[in-house]
C-alpha cells in the first residue's frame, strides 16, 4: 500500500523533494510527468509508469519489480543497483541511462533504445533484448545468461569479460564489438553478424555459429570445443592459437585467416576453404 499519493509523488517530483526508502508500490502514473525525479531505496513494486516523461530521473536501489514501463522515456537517466526483475520495459528509450549493477531477471527489453548506456556488472537471465538497439553499449563484467538478444543492433557493443552463456544472438548484429574474455558458451550465433570484433580468449564452448560472419574478427586464443558451425564465414579473420577441438565447421569459409598454433582433434573441417589462410 503506497504511502502518499500519486499526485503527492509528481508534486515533490516537482519541488525537486528527494523521495526517500518510501512505499509506492502500486501506484499508477499514466498521463503525468516524472522527469528529474529523485527515488532513493524506494518501493516502487507492481507500479505502472507507461509512456510518460521519465528522462533524467534517479532511481537508487529501488524495488523496480513488476512495474509496466512500456514506451517510457528514461533517457539519461540513473537506474542504479535496483531490481528489474518481471518488469517490462519493452519499447522504452533508455539512451545514455546508467543500469549499474542492476538486476534484471525475467525483464522485458525487447524493442529498447540503449544507445550508449552503462550497464556495468548488471546481472541476470531469462530477460528479452530482442530487436533492441544496443550501439555502443558498456556491459562489462555483465552476467546475462539465457536471454534473448535475437535480431538486436549492438554495434561497437564493449562488453570484455561479459557472461552470455546459454543466450540467443539470432540474427543480431555486433559489428566492430569489444568481446574480449566474454563467456559465449552454448550461446546460439546462427547468422549474426561479428565482424571486426575483438574476441581474444572468449569462450564459446559449444556454441552454434550456422551462417555466423567473423570476417576480420580477432578470435585468438579463443576456446571454440564442440562449436557448430556450418557455412560460417571467417575471412581475414585471426586465429592463431584457437582451440577447435570435436568442433564441426563444415562448408566454412576461411580464406585468408591466420590459423597457426590452433588446436585440432576431431575437427570436421569438410568442405571448408582455406585459400590463402596461414597455418
Amino acid at each position: 500500500m503506497a504511502e502518499i499519493t500519486k499526485v503527492e509523488v509528481q508534486r515533490r517530483v516537482k519541488r525537486r523533494e528527494v523521495l526517500k526508502e518510501m512505499d509506492l508500490s502500486g501506484l499508477h502514473f499514466e498521463e503525468m510527468n516524472l522527469d528529474g525525479g529523485d527515488f532513493r531505496k524506494c518501493k516502487l513494486e507492481g507500479s505502472t509508469f507507461n509512456g510518460i516523461p521519465m528522462s533524467y530521473t534517479r532511481f537508487e536501489a529501488c524495488n523496480l519489480s513488476h512495474c509496466e514501463m512500456r514506451g517510457t522515456s528514461l533517457r539519461e537517466s540513473a537506474i542504479v543497483e535496483c531490481d528489474l526483475s518481471d518488469t517490462n520495459l519493452q519499447d522504452s528509450d533508455l539512451t545514455e541511462a546508467n543500469l549499474r549493477n542492476s538486476t534484471l531477471v525475467r525483464t522485458n527489453m525487447s524493442g529498447c533504445r540503449l544507445v550508449k548506456s552503462v550497464m556495468l556488472n548488471v546481472k541476470g537471465h531469462l530477460s528479452n533484448f530482442s530487436q533492441a538497439v544496443l550501439h555502443n553499449v558498456l556491459l562489462g563484467g555483465a552476467k546475462l545468461q539465457i536471454c534473448d538478444f535475437s535480431a538486436c543492433d549492438a554495434k561497437e557493443l564493449l562488453a570484455a569479460n561479459a557472461d552470455f552463456s546459454g543466450s540467443h544472438f539470432i540474427g543480431s548484429h555486433l559489428r566492430a564489438s569489444l568481446l574480449t574474455g566474454a563467456i559465449l558458451n552454448f550461446c546460439d550465433l546462427t547468422a549474426a553478424l561479428l565482424e571486426e570484433c575483438r574476441l581474444e580468449n572468449a569462450s564459446l564452448f559449444a556454441a552454434t555459429l550456422h551462417h555466423a560472419r567473423f570476417n576480420m574478427t580477432d578470435l585468438t586464443s579463443s576456446l571454440l570445443v564442440h562449436a557448430q558451425g556450418t557455412e560460417a564465414l571467417f575471412q581475414d579473420a585471426t586465429l592463431d592459437n584457437a582451440n577447435f577441438s570435436f568442433a564441426d565447421f563444415t562448408s566454412s569459409n576461411f580464406n585468408g585467416a591466420g590459423m597457426s598454433g590452433i588446436y585440432e582433434h576431431d575437427t570436421v573441417f569438410e568442405g571448408a576453404s582455406f585459400e590463402g589462410t596461414m597455418r
